[in-house]
């Protein structure tokens, strides 16, 4: 009777130990999942004073200045610049039309759209001045839209505000939502 009860237990006990180290070995091995998926949401590349050029038709129409940028791979690979960018928008003679610069912006690869954030500043050839905090330049449809609180000072001394904005790319005809501003009216257009 007393061996009986000592195999049990003995089955018992080995039973747990059994158990201990099948855990024990998931463990290690969710640990190592868990490290391998944090490697996939490191940056991959880092590239220092990078310059992309988009084209059509064999014409530059901007070129990307960042001094970092930082290509992620993951399912839908993505390039983040977060100290900065500057843009140089050219007409087909290669003349600069528009600059845009911001704090920080983010490229993916399947969509051909630069989203820009933070002290959002473009001028274009006009000497027109646009503030924002968010803008999203399409290179496909050649739209430049932004959903933040948007300013505008013309070359002629106008201000222009809005809640929101959407422009051609060489940011010659745009328009705002709700708009209030500063307007210089010509006294001798109202006589």
């Amino acid at each position: 009777m007393f061996l009986q009860r000592g195999n049990k237990a003995l089955s018992w006990c080995f039973a747990m130990l059994c158990a201990s180290l099948l855990f024990a070995s998931c463990e290690n091995d969710l640990q190592k999942i868990r490290a391998l998926s944090e490697q996939d949401l490191k940056p991959q590349e880092r590239t220092i004073d990078a310059e992309i050029t988009y084209s059509d038709s064999a014409h530059v129409k901007a070129v990307v200045y960042a001094p970092l940028m930082i290509s992620h791979t993951v399912d839908t690979p993505y390039y983040e610049m977060p100290k900065g960018v500057k843009i140089l928008f050219y007409d087909n003679d290669r003349k600069v039309i528009n600059t845009l610069t911001s704090k920080y912006a983010i490229t993916k690869d399947d969509n051909n759209i630069i989203e820009l954030y933070k002290n959002v500043v473009s001028k274009n050839q006009k000497g027109d001045v646009f503030k924002s905090e968010e803008l999203i330049w399409n290179g496909k449809t050649k739209l430049i839209t932004s959903s933040q609180p948007v300013q505008i000072v013309t070359a002629d001394g106008n201000i222009s505000n809005g809640v929101d904005f959407e422009s051609n790319d060489d940011f010659t005809h745009f328009k705002m939502n709700q708009m209030t501003g500063i307007y210089n009216v010509d006294q001798k257009e109202m006589e």
